[in-house]
């Protein structure tokens, strides 16, 4: 019983030792060396709030934003 305990938490520092050494950005290179600036644009007559990267034209979010809607 000992032993298992033993094994285990040496298993859980390990883990904690070497996991967070290696997950990084690796899939998002664009955070490892600036901060995201992001442009919030409301448009009106079509009723959305839209949410734009700073260095891309198509919006990374929109959201019906009507004045009598409830999406949920």
């Amino acid at each position: 019983m000992i032993r298992s305990f033993i094994l285990f938490i040496s298993f859980i520092i390990f883990n904690f030792w070497v996991g967070f050494k290696y997950i990084s950005y690796n899939g998002f290179p664009f955070l490892k060396d600036k901060e995201v600036e992001l442009d919030i644009k409301e448009d009106k007559v079509a009723g959305t709030i839209s949410v734009y990267r700073e260095d891309m034209k198509e919006p990374i979010l929109i959201q019906n934003a009507k004045a009598d809607f409830r999406p949920y």
